[in-house]
């Protein structure tokens, strides 16, 4: 007669096998709905300036709370559900999911309260979480073969924006007007340009064309390839010390070319979306703004900002807002919506768009400048509540 089973062992068997919790393997449902509230922030300070109220030029904050608490929560987000599942790595640890959760928080409060020092500090807080989560899942054996050459952006992309974080509070002390701006230039700008190049020449054949997810060979020209595309990181970075230093309309083309000749080349944006799904198209669509903002700065640098605000709005909230949804309900559940067309989806990509047009007349109408903020911010925070409706449903485990 065979004894019986010692229940502490069945219970250490059971615990080997336990999937980690779904906060680790997808923080997607902690960060998206913080980036919610970021944009909630930062587009609300425009809003309240544009109504008249008695408050400051926002931009600063506007800038720290869109790119590192909107963007950056969205990008975080999507890296750390994507990548440990793409080449069969650890998710992120509980130190990782909370640093990463708190530390926009914190950059955001600081810069309204008008600390930019510990608010930078904070960005950089996360800005070394997200390198210390990429860079060993990257560096295993046989990762980087499960992605295309041009995942070199990604961490380059972070690189990018903890530089650019560094100089801003560097140079603001030093009073070196120049170096300041490229150390802005690099974070509002050099960062996302990288991530949305990178990431989209991983997912956007992916997701638009249902190509098969790249993989390379370890070859020598699979290690040339990714020189290449360090080479043109390179250059996205030196486009803004040329900015600052000398001419802005170059250092916009410089960038305007980088990123066209990349996206063409690794993620094939001339070639039409042919999977249905309505956000399939609007990623497309969201990388031809992104080098089209670049070159409108540079042929129109009396309207340079409105050039920018096409890469911010089109190239950078338009993907995130379209990924960030693809993520939502393929993880959350409901796969089928990714082929339609959802009212709230095509209510996002008008009001999007309509953000954009609006913000651009800022710039031609400067004496209802205020009239004009007000609309855009209208506009883009109704892209987000249809963003949020479409998201926030999904946050529960299937």
């Amino acid at each position: 007669m065979s004894a019986a089973p010692d229940p502490r062992e069945a219970g250490e068997r059971t615990a080997l096998v336990q999937p980690d919790p779904l906060w680790r393997r997808e923080p997607w449902r902690l960060l998206f709905p913080e980036a919610m509230l970021a944009a909630l922030a930062g587009v609300g300070a425009w809003l309240t300036y544009g109504l008249g109220a008695n408050v400051g030029y926002p931009s600063d904050f506007h800038a720290v709370a869109q790119i590192e608490g909107f963007l950056a929560c969205i990008a975080a987000g999507f890296l750390f559900t994507f990548l440990p599942r793409r080449v069969g790595a650890p998710p992120a640890t509980p130190l990782q999911v909370a640093l990463a959760v708190l530390a926009p928080a914190v950059a955001v409060v600081a810069a309204a309260l008008g600390a930019e020092v510990a608010s930078q500090a904070a960005w950089l807080v996360l800005v070394g979480v997200l390198l210390a989560f990429a860079a060993p899942r990257l560096a295993a054996a046989g990762a980087t073969l499960k992605l295309p050459n041009a995942i070199v952006w990604v961490p380059a992309g972070l690189l990018f924006g903890a530089a650019g974080a560094v100089l801003r509070v560097w140079a603001g002390a030093a009073e070196d007007v120049p170096l300041r701006l490229a150390g802005q230039g690099l974070l509002t700008q050099g960062m996302l340009t990288a991530l949305v190049v990178g990431v989209g020449a991983t997912l956007l054949p992916v997701l638009t064309r249902g190509v098969p997810h790249a993989e390379t060979a370890g070859t020598a020209r699979d290690a040339a390839a990714k020189a290449l595309h360090l080479a043109g990181a390179a250059a996205l970075a030196a486009s803004f010390f040329v900015e600052a230093e000398a001419s802005p309309r170059l250092g916009c083309a410089v960038r305007a070319a980088v990123a066209l000749v990349t996206l063409l080349a690794a993620a094939r944006i001339d070639r039409l979306p042919t999977v249905p799904g309505l956000h399939r198209r609007l990623v497309w669509l969201s990388a031809w703004l992104l080098p089209l903002g670049y070159a409108l700065a540079a042929v129109t640098p009396r309207y340079e900002e409105a050039g920018l605000h096409v890469v911010y709005i089109g190239g950078f909230a338009l993907m995130a807002l379209s990924v960030g949804h693809h993520v939502a309900q393929a993880h959350g559940g409901t796969p089928r919506v990714l082929a339609g067309r959802p009212r709230r989806l095509v209510a996002l990509a008008a009001l999007v768009l309509g953000a954009l047009v609006l913000r651009g007349i800022v710039d031609l109408d400067r004496p209802h400048e205020r009239v004009w903020l007000a609309l855009a911010s209208l506009a883009f925070l109704g892209a987000t509540a249809c963003w949020a409706s479409l998201v926030l449903p999904r946050l529960r485990g299937v």
